[in-house]
């Protein structure tokens, strides 16, 4: 391939990666404008209000650290045949982004009407987390096993991918529970899901031009999980949208609230404080 043509596919993944962060930037709104303007969550599973912010400060620290550390980067190289970590500018600067929205959307959790509580699995889950974090942090320090900083930021980017595949799971339930996707912004999976897509892209992409396809697309697993992950749950959301659930169950339709129901939801506002 001429110098000319690689730097042309090197342009074109630069603007993917730049179209991808738009689109996935874009599809944390939705959601946060559908819960300011119905003053409520009823429809916003908690759990992945909860975990999602979680999720996010570890995609920033794993993205930042590839990106911006070259004692990380030079870990890297030395452990993929001196190849360079595919994490982009877009990455760092969408994962940051992540990290405000998805901790705006967390607050309005904590403020607007909702009956729904953590769950159990998570009340536990969550301190596990906490707990694994702390270990391999103090592993890594103490140089256990020849562990590196790569190692503990790898951490980081599993944890990622756990939380991704976890918080889609109370969402998708509770539409099923509920028989409608009411207060599930259907627009926020659209953008969702054409952000995953182009993400995919662009980590082949930069993989396959840095001569390092299998290694640089796995050797970015949040990347590479968060694309398979959404790509597979979106799929669920609009089947579940168009085909399962679409019209609103008579008990999730605002017009058949009761003044005694409308009463009961505005005294379980701010259920998780």
């Amino acid at each position: 391939m001429s110098s000319i043509d690689r730097s042309s596919l090197r342009l074109l993944s630069e603007v993917i990666g730049w179209v991808y962060f738009c689109s996935w930037t874009a599809s944390f709104y939705p959601q946060v404008i559908l819960n300011y303007k119905t003053q409520s969550t009823k429809g916003f599973a908690v759990d992945f209000a909860t975990t999602n912010p979680l999720g996010y400060l570890c995609l920033t620290t794993f993205n930042v650290s590839l990106k911006f550390s070259s004692f990380v980067r030079q870990q890297y190289g030395a452990r993929h045949d001196g190849h360079r970590p595919t994490v982009s500018g877009s990455d760092v600067a969408f994962a940051i982004h992540a990290l405000i929205l998805s901790t705006v959307s967390f607050s309005q959790m904590l403020y607007y009407p909702s009956a729904q509580r953590l769950s159990t699995y998570n009340k536990v889950a969550l301190p596990v987390l906490a707990l694994l974090v702390l270990s391999g942090a103090l592993l890594t320090y103490s140089g256990v096993r020849g562990l590196q900083l790569l190692d503990f930021l790898y951490l980081f980017s599993y944890l990622k991918l756990y939380i991704t595949f976890t918080k889609y799971i109370p969402q998708a339930y509770l539409n099923y529970n509920r028989k409608s996707t009411e207060g599930w912004s259907i627009f926020n999976i659209y953008l969702d899901l054409i952000g995953g897509t182009l993400s995919f892209v662009q980590l082949f992409l930069d993989a396959w031009l840095d001569g390092d396809v299998w290694g640089g697309t796995f050797g970015n697993p949040s990347k590479l999980g968060m694309s398979v992950f959404t790509f597979a749950f979106d799929s669920l959301f609009i089947f579940q949208h168009y085909l399962l659930y679409p019209h609103p169950s008579e008990s999730t339709s605002p017009k058949l609230v009761t003044e005694a129901e409308e009463d009961e939801v505005v005294d379980e506002r701010t259920p998780l404080l």
